[in-house]
């Protein structure tokens, strides 16, 4: 859509989304390693768990799967302030 409608419109839709993506995603990657200090354990010390969902096989769920969350939302967050950053035009 960025295309279409020209990138200060993409900006405008998605800058709200975007702009803190980083700051979730550090907060999630820091609690998914601190869950385990506050059980006694080492830091990024990984737990499992099993989600039974009725009429479907149980989903994984675990701690690394939070960290790898939360690190993606700081790439992803990052790269498109980059972008948006080197794709502003000269004295803006």
């Amino acid at each position: 859509q960025g295309l279409s409608f020209g990138a200060s419109w993409a900006q405008s839709r998605l800058d709200h989304v975007l702009r803190p993506a980083p700051w979730v995603g550090l907060a999630i990657a820091i609690a998914a390693g601190a869950i385990p200090l506050s059980q006694g354990d080492g830091f990024l010390t990984h737990y499992h768990a099993y989600l039974e969902i009725p009429n479907r096989d149980p989903v994984h769920l675990s701690t690394t799967l939070l960290f790898d969350v939360g690190v993606y939302l700081v790439v992803v967050g990052i790269a498109a302030t980059l972008l948006r950053v080197f794709s502003e035009e000269e004295g803006q």
